[in-house]
């Protein structure tokens, strides 16, 4: 182990708002959710408040057609320069 910080992200696909939620709450946000194989950025969406979870977790699969599609959450680091 090399001591470098690793942001924290879900073990594995988020299949609920809750767990978008819960996620949240564990680790703070803003949180970004991201669908694997998103087509170049058009399945990512930035959370910043709780009260717009729902309607970020649902746009991420607007626009996607790709069945089956798996979401993933982890939290944004802004400003790191």
């Amino acid at each position: 182990m090399t001591g470098v910080p690793v942001v924290p992200g879900t073990d594995g696909p988020v299949t609920t708002s809750e767990q978008v939620k819960q996620f949240c709450q564990e680790h703070g946000m803003p949180i970004i959710l991201k669908a694997a194989y998103g087509g170049g950025g058009r399945g990512m969406r930035v959370v910043r408040r709780m009260e717009v979870r729902d309607r970020m977790y649902c746009k991420c699969y607007q626009g996607l057609n790709i069945v089956g599609i798996k979401i993933y959450g982890e939290r944004l680091v802004c400003n790191c320069g």
